[in-house]
């Protein structure tokens, strides 16, 4: 429900509705009515916000002042379909944690949820209750909850655990859009994220992996003064080295294909999800054009040093950003998150 103080004074509210976007986004089933109070429209500025997961696209429900509290809440009630209801889509970043803990005892999850100021929990309190609100959390947040639960892992789990964590700098906002556009690589196949360095996009290659089945990603390395059609090459040579590990694609007659038809028959024959970085020297029109052409059912994600330079010519041949765009912040933020996760490593394991 919005009304004024909602959408306006309310972060609370804001990131309570992201999440429940989320959820829909994950599980086409899961229904959420936007019902708008105080004469709100969803075409307001402060709807704004919601546009990676297309609220403006689900059918909301506006105040009736005709109708008493009761029968504006039957209103409400009467647009759930019932039949969709079913058993809850797990998000897969929460089901993988809660495998990771599944031998956490009911003491280590007390003291990972008081870490997580989670303080009235009841009797029953299980793992999937832990993880479903480090999943809400800011990364950083999780620190605590982190260290407590190192007490009952074994290394290999604790290093998953590090990696769940550290992928989770990524924000949610710029999961969906992976989502959508691992559903619809033909019309999605551009992004443009505002980094240049790798490490940043390794990051999105993280948390891509663990939330989206079956994925595949590519790195290709960068080098200033190539011409274009080298480039292309390039590109093209990186994408058949992943697929083949340096070997030749052979049609059924024993002929070895060309390289561009290799990894088309390849797509063709594989029900995977592709996402081809690119580094910010290879953002040129051209050669995003081509690629386009060429490999519909790749996800080319591209780093640019300058969002508000490039988006321009990116949104003319079909480029959308990767939301939100990076900042100082969350620079300095991915260092101090990995930081504190190396640390609590180092002194369990360690002793450090």
């Amino acid at each position: 429900m919005f009304n004024e103080e909602a959408t306006s004074h309310s972060d609370w509210v804001t990131a309570e509705a992201l999440i429940l976007c989320f959820r829909k986004s994950v599980n086409p089933n899961f229904q959420i009515i936007p019902v708008l109070l105080e004469d709100k429209k969803l075409h307001d500025t402060c709807f704004k916000q919601y546009e990676p997961f297309q609220l403006n696209e689900i059918q909301a429900i506006s105040d009736d002042k005709s109708l008493s509290p009761g029968e504006f809440a039957d209103k409400i009630a009467a647009h759930f379909d019932y039949d969709k209801a079913g058993p809850q889509k797990t998000n897969q970043w929460v089901h993988r944690v809660i495998q990771l803990l599944k031998d956490v005892d009911v003491e280590g999850l007390k003291c990972a949820a008081e870490e997580l100021e989670l303080v009235e929990y009841s009797c029953d309190l299980q793992n999937r209750h832990v993880v479903e609100l480090m999943h809400h959390n800011p990364p950083l947040r999780n620190i605590g909850a982190f260290r407590e639960l190192l007490n009952q892992l074994d290394p290999e789990k604790a290093r998953r655990l590090f990696l769940h964590l550290e992928a989770k700098w990524v924000e949610n906002e710029a999961v969906q859009i992976l989502i959508n556009a691992s559903r619809k690589p033909d019309e999605i196949g551009l992004l443009t994220i505002n980094a240049r360095a790798i490490e940043y996009t390794e990051n999105y290659f993280n948390r891509a992996k663990i939330e989206i089945h079956d994925v595949q990603t590519v790195s290709v390395s960068g080098a200033a003064g190539e011409g274009e059609d080298v480039i292309l090459c390039k590109i093209e040579q990186a994408i058949h080295d992943k697929f083949f590990q340096g070997r030749g694609y052979f049609d059924d007659d024993n002929t070895e294909l060309p390289q561009s038809q290799a990894i088309l028959k390849h797509l063709a024959s594989q029900n995977k999800v592709v996402i081809c970085a690119l580094p910010s020297e290879y953002a040129k029109e051209r050669i995003l054009k081509e690629l386009r052409q060429r490999y519909p059912m790749i996800i080319f994600l591209v780093q640019v040093g300058s969002q508000a330079e490039h988006m321009t010519r990116f949104n003319s041949i079909g480029g959308k950003p990767l939301n939100p765009p990076l900042n100082s912040y969350k620079y300095n933020e991915l260092i101090d998150l990995k930081d504190r996760l190396s640390i609590a490593m180092d002194t369990r394991f360690i002793g450090g």
